[in-house]
This record gives structure tokens, sequence and C-alpha cells, in this order.
């Protein structure tokens, strides 16, 4: 199981503007879903307090300005953890950066969440504990 959209750690990960214009933390987890061929189904439940077999991805930092190259670089950085039951038994570090990116900042979002969707989905293939994607 994996919830509905990444969520982020803090209210410090992403500008108040990005957390409410930005969508790529739902189309990440629906790139991620369709990867897994099956092995990964967004739950109905609170992910946080699932019982099962679940993976919890948190956003620790997004940062992207519009402005293309004109506004620098745009970085995601998310963490994860498997778990089967309450035992954890794998997790990850994950950044994903651009020097370019579109002039429109949640299209950039967008595309680095569909490279770390990719990350992560080979990482399922072979999950270790405290991996660096």
């Amino acid at each position: 199981m994996i919830a509905a959209e990444i969520s982020y750690a803090s209210a410090e990960a992403v500008a108040e503007d990005v957390r409410k214009e930005c969508d790529w933390n739902r189309q990440a987890v629906d790139t991620l879903v369709q990867l897994s061929n099956g092995a990964l189904v967004v739950s109905s439940e609170d992910i946080e307090t699932y019982k099962g077999k679940k993976l919890v991805i948190k956003t620790i930092e997004a940062h992207a300005l519009g402005g293309s190259t004109i506004t620098g670089p745009k970085w995601i950085t998310v963490r994860g953890e498997l778990f089967d039951q309450d035992k954890l038994i794998g997790s990850f570090r994950s950044q994903q950066r651009t020097i370019n990116g579109a002039a429109e900042r949640c299209a950039t979002l967008r595309s680095l969440g569909r490279h770390l969707a990719v990350e992560i989905s080979e990482w399922l293939d072979d999950p270790r504990m405290d991996s660096k994607l």
C-alpha cells in the first residue's frame, strides 16, 4: 500500500504556494503505482496507521522557482520507508535535481517526481536499508 500522495515531512519542506498549486506529489505516486506492475496499491486508509505491507514516502524538501535557468537549480528530496506489518524492512533517501527546468515550476516538479518514481520502482525490486538513490 502507498498513500495517494507523497506527504511533506514538515511545513518548512516546501513553500506554501507550491504546496497549494502543484500536484507533483500525487502524479509521482500515480507513476510509481503504474511502474510497480500491481505491487503497489493506493490505500484508502491512513497510511501511517495501516498495519500491512506499506511504503511511506515523505518530502524532506522541494525547491522550485519558476523561470527555467534564470532562477537556478530546482530539486526534490524524499525519504522512504518500506514496512511489513510494523517491521521496517527497507529505507531510502533520494534527491532529484535540475539546473534547467521549465519556466513553470509545477511542470519542473512533475518532471522531477517522475524521475523519483522510476528510481523508487527500481529500488522496490531489491529494497535495502539506508539506500541512496
